[in-house]
């Protein structure tokens, strides 16, 4: 028979299992909301502060209805490719495109 700490033990792991879950099914309702109301995803084109980004992340931790979410991407180099650097976009990014490039 078990203990009653290896039944806490026991019940502390489904828990943290169930809450894990959970987290990931609202981070997803956040990145698919985002994706509704602002038009933007991983891939998308962006322009912040009169420069052109690739979308590589959409960051929905501190996403707030009052506001565009946080993004992080790479910036369009000279020869018109996008060059590996990763910037934070604050909330002032405007959509350019919804499709990759």
């Amino acid at each position: 028979m078990m203990g009653k700490l290896e039944e806490l033990l026991a019940r502390e792991k489904e828990l943290k299992e169930a809450l894990y879950l959970v987290t990931e099914e609202i981070t997803q309702e956040k990145i698919h909301s985002v994706e509704e109301e602002y038009g933007v995803r991983v891939g998308s084109v962006v322009i912040y502060r009169g420069k052109e980004y690739r979308v590589t992340k959409v960051d929905v931790t501190s996403f707030r209805r009052d506001g565009k979410p946080w993004l992080e991407g790479n910036p369009r180099k000279k020869d018109g490719m996008f060059g590996i650097k990763s910037c934070r976009l604050y909330s002032g990014w405007e959509l350019k495109t919804d499709s990759p490039s």
